[in-house]
């Protein structure tokens, strides 16, 4: 299935050269990413929550998209093949049940995504230069996610470890992915661009990604 997706994704690059100047973009990202909801609280069996912490991450993106000759409305149709490194996400909690007895619990995962996506592309009088998109299409995703759960006796000066465990999954799959944004020219070559991106379903978890770029047209 890996090798599929892949050949997929390098089937965009089979479009024939004769493609005419400015029907290419080169786009490289950063951004910020996050666990939407994802609390290690839910790997616990207490549910009174002493404290608890969920980090967003960096994240980069390479994208080359192609014009297509393909025009619905107002809007064109290019067809993008993009690649996602997401930065190691964590979140962090610790419960109590009255005992004495706190769980502490650790969730980490890192992942990256090869993505192909059809791109629809609006420009209307009313925003000057500014280009509106929408994209839509599949992820291959890959992922490596470690959960650490620890029980901790707190009465007294110093905590005691009582018991502890640790979980690594690390899994492949195909998943949707979805983005919405803008991208505005600055000469006639380079434009800058913003988005907001979302991968659903990584270990259970969507994935939310802000992201800005500069890129190239050719």
């Amino acid at each position: 299935m890996r090798y599929g997706v892949l050949a997929i994704l390098l089937g965009v690059f089979a479009i024939p050269a004769q493609a005419a100047e400015g029907d290419w973009d080169l786009s490289f990202r950063l951004g910020s990413s996050d666990l939407d909801g994802r609390d290690p609280n839910r790997i616990t069996s207490n549910p009174v929550v002493a404290s608890s912490d969920h980090s967003s991450e960096g994240s980069y993106s390479f994208a080359v998209s192609y014009q297509t000759p393909i025009k619905i409305g107002p809007s064109t149709v290019a067809v993008e093949a993009s690649y996602t490194s997401y930065d190691e996400f964590s979140a962090s909690s610790t419960t109590q049940d009255g005992s004495g007895i706190a769980y502490q619990a650790t969730d980490r995962l890192d992942a990256t995504a090869w993505a192909l996506q059809a791109v629809w592309t609006y420009k209307l009088k009313q925003l000057g230069e500014l280009e509106l998109f929408s994209k839509a299409g599949l992820a291959w995703v890959d992922y490596d996610a470690k959960t650490t759960r620890r029980a901790v006796r707190v009465a007294g000066v110093f905590p005691i470890n009582v018991s502890g465990t640790d979980v690594s999954d690390s899994d492949d799959g195909i998943e949707l992915i979805w983005e919405v944004g803008a991208k505005y020219p600055i000469t006639d070559n380079v434009f800058i661009t913003g988005s907001y991106q979302r991968l659903d379903d990584v270990d259970s978890t969507p994935i939310e990604t802000f992201q800005v770029g500069i890129g190239v047209s050719f």
